[in-house]
């Protein structure tokens, strides 16, 4: 897996739970093949950050080892963390 060079919660690899995953890929990709990889995952440290966004990162600049954040809902996906 590769690091997404932004995002909500700035650069980083984003995960979510098969579901979401789910509802996310079909609505990204409509007709394109999507992969899922499923992971375990040590989240160390973690900043809970709720609906807010942080573009930067900075929360790992601040010594968290993971973030975590509620994603605003998109059409055809509740809102999701």
């Amino acid at each position: 897996l590769l690091p997404s060079e932004y995002g909500r919660l700035g650069p980083g690899i984003y995960l979510a739970a098969r579901e979401i995953a789910e509802a996310v890929a079909k609505v990204r990709n409509q007709d394109e093949i999507a992969y899922i990889v499923q992971v375990d995952v040590d989240l160390g440290t973690m900043k809970e950050l709720g609906e807010k966004d942080d573009v930067q990162g900075k929360w790992y600049r601040e010594g968290y080892d993971s973030c975590h954040g509620i994603h605003d809902p998109w059409p055809g996906v509740w809102p999701y963390t």
